[in-house]
């Protein structure tokens, strides 16, 4: 059964490409318009899971933020909460792409400055 099992792995890994790059797509997200508006969605997901852990945390006395950290934590959240204000009326057809990127861009730059998690 072992010997099986192992010429069985050793064929599965022979069939795989060797040296190619392997490029993922991500599919659209159903319902999207275009492929900005996947991937604007996919980015504030990403930000609101970040949010939700950072506040989970907080709640569950394993994360105690500074008052830097919570300066910074609570932009990102008001950000957050413009960023989605301004996707729903993109997503909708009353906002400019331009706008929401803009406000998109906001969040990320705000993720990314925030001081937790060892910076």
């Amino acid at each position: 059964m072992r010997k099986a099992l192992m010429s069985l792995t050793v064929a599965a890994s022979l069939m795989l490409p060797v040296g190619c790059a392997h490029k993922t797509v991500q599919a659209p997200i159903p319902g999207s318009i275009n492929s900005f508006d996947s991937t604007a969605y996919q980015t504030l997901r990403t930000a609101h899971d970040m949010a939700k852990s950072l506040s989970d945390q907080a709640k569950a006395g394993t994360f105690k933020p500074s008052p830097v950290e919570k300066v910074a934590i609570n932009q990102f959240i008001a950000d957050l909460n413009t960023a989605d204000t301004v996707y729903a009326a993109y997503h909708n057809g009353s906002a400019t792409q331009a706008a929401a990127e803009k406000a998109i861009n906001q969040v990320t730059a705000d993720q990314a400055a925030l001081p937790v998690g060892g910076k």
